[in-house]
């Protein structure tokens, strides 16, 4: 009968945090490990093969996949996991992932799933959180609460600041080296669809944050502008692709420095503003005036 784990990959949603998860449980219990025993436990020549792929330089192929599941002792079930999450991860498309998503699904037992979702639940409770994650990189961070809620606009207290930090901690979405905090991965992003309802709920206070904006930040500090169009579905299509693509241009651009000195949030917002055909119901009411295409851009005012 096999040992019970003290870490189980069908608890992960990405198998690179997993990896990364059992090289410091096995360099806590085995004395002198290493990524090059890492590596070389899997059977790989490459001594920081895992090491980069751990940090998102390196992906998996097949066979690494294989080696992997065979060194870690998985079971038939977490074999078969592993294999999907690594497939889910180094999807190149939505489509791709949602076809993953589903395998993963029938994987995880009840339990492990509360657990993802309680993680996610935290994560995404307070608008404020992502902010601090994101205070890390800044020049002068200081791991601070009191100053981290003196830094933040508009304001939290001391102790919002201090359980966020916790959180972040608790869920490995930071960590604490030699007196301070660094990100566990350079980015996070919720996807090129938001199917969470918790999601969703960030999104909002996100949201509402930049309706605020209007009033409280200077507009040579900001940019908000919008747009009212009449467009076709092919081109409602185009639009949305070019705007997840547009995204992850931006993401990639944000990352490319160490430390940074400002903290900016970018909502993406593109919805109808009519009704559907099939839900209209007309009434005598006399017909609205028909609108024109505007563009609005409040920087100018």
């Amino acid at each position: 009968m096999r040992r019970k784990k003290p870490i189980s990959v069908l608890g992960y949603d990405n198998y690179r945090l997993y990896l990364e998860d059992m090289y410091h449980h096995l360099k806590k219990t085995r004395r002198g490990f290493s990524y090059r025993a890492f590596s070389a436990m899997a059977g790989l020549t490459s001594p920081n093969f895992l090491k980069l792929v751990i940090m998102g330089d390196r992906n998996l192929g097949q066979d690494s996949v294989e080696r992997c599941a065979e060194a870690l002792d998985l079971t038939k079930k977490e074999h078969e996991y592993f294999r999907v999450l690594v497939s889910f991860n180094q999807a190149r498309t939505t489509e791709e992932k949602n076809c993953y998503v589903e395998k993963l699904r029938k994987f995880r037992p009840t339990k492990e799933v509360r657990r993802l979702e309680k993680r996610h639940h935290q994560f995404c409770s307070h608008w404020y959180i992502p902010v601090i994650r994101e205070m890390v990189d800044l020049q002068e961070f200081r791991p601070d609460p009191a100053w981290i809620a003196s830094r933040i606009n508009p304001p939290i207290r001391k102790s919002e600041a201090k359980q966020a930090l916790h959180i972040l901690e608790d869920l490995g979405i930071l960590l604490l080296e030699h007196g301070t905090y660094r990100k566990r991965e350079r980015s996070l992003s919720t996807g090129d669809e938001v199917q969470s309802v918790l999601a969703k709920n960030l999104l909002h206070q996100m949201i509402q944050l930049g309706c605020e904006a209007l009033d409280r930040v200077p507009s040579e500090q900001r940019d908000i502008s919008a747009l009212t169009l009449s467009i076709t579905q092919a081109q409602f299509e185009a639009i949305k692709r070019r705007i997840q693509l547009f995204r992850k241009e931006i993401l990639q651009l944000a990352t490319t420095e160490d430390r940074t000195d400002k903290i900016y949030q970018f909502n993406f917002q593109f919805f109808p503003l009519l009704r559907d055909p099939a839900e209209v119901v007309v009434t005598a009411e006399e017909p609205a005036t028909p609108e024109r295409t505007e563009d609005t851009d409040d920087a100018t005012s």
